[in-house]
């Protein structure tokens, strides 16, 4: 299937005469994401991408042919689209203007903490079996790393905003759910004092 470009999409869906809500309610993207794909400020995954390009087909449009022989790397190290790509990742306009490159120090930080944990052995019980217990204590680190990789990476394709993380969130009185406990830990890079070291 074609790379579905912002100017793309914008032709799509002026030549099919939608709007841009009914274009993003009918498939199933958020609306405000189409916008700021459309806008070259936001960067829709692949199954996104895939989802719109198939209802514009759906719909009868087909991308012109020139479009045919463009490639994902070349629309994504385009100038005209503001995007760019560092070690295989792609960077949105806005996260230079948050510090793309200590996000990207952070990125690779977590990278490199997680496989280490990943490598450790995980204890064995008294008769060899797998002590679950401490096993699931050892897992607890990697995994808050591995939702703050994916937490970083948001914000470099901009689909995450990072304003809207709140500064200060070690007040654990106000946690309600397990989404904002989620919160809590997320905004420490390095979740220590909520993780002990295994």
């Amino acid at each position: 299937m074609n790379v579905l470009t912002p100017d793309l999409a914008i032709q799509a869906r002026e030549q099919l005469k939608l709007s841009q809500s009914k274009a993003a309610k009918e498939s199933g993207i958020n609306r405000a994401y189409l916008s700021q794909f459309e806008g070259s400020k936001r960067v829709l995954d692949d199954s996104q991408l895939e989802r719109l390009a198939q209802f514009y087909s759906s719909l009868g449009w087909e991308p012109p042919s020139e479009a045919v022989e463009s490639t994902q790397e070349q629309l994504l190290n385009s100038d005209k689209h503001g995007l760019t790509i560092i070690d295989g990742l792609v960077i949105a306009p806005d996260a230079f203007e948050v510090g793309a490159e200590s996000l990207l120090d952070e990125y690779y930080e977590l990278e490199e903490e997680i496989k280490e944990l990943k490598a450790k052995e995980v204890k064995r019980g008294l008769f060899g079996g797998l002590d679950e217990h401490d096993a699931v204590d050892q897992c607890m680190r990697p995994l808050i790393l591995m939702a703050r990789l994916c937490e970083v990476k948001q914000i470099l394709q901009g689909q995450l905003d990072s304003s809207s993380i709140a500064a200060d969130k070690d007040d654990t009185s106000t946690v309600q759910t397990v989404g904002d406990y989620l919160e809590v830990l997320l905004q420490h890079a390095k979740p220590d004092r909520f993780v002990p070291e295994v």
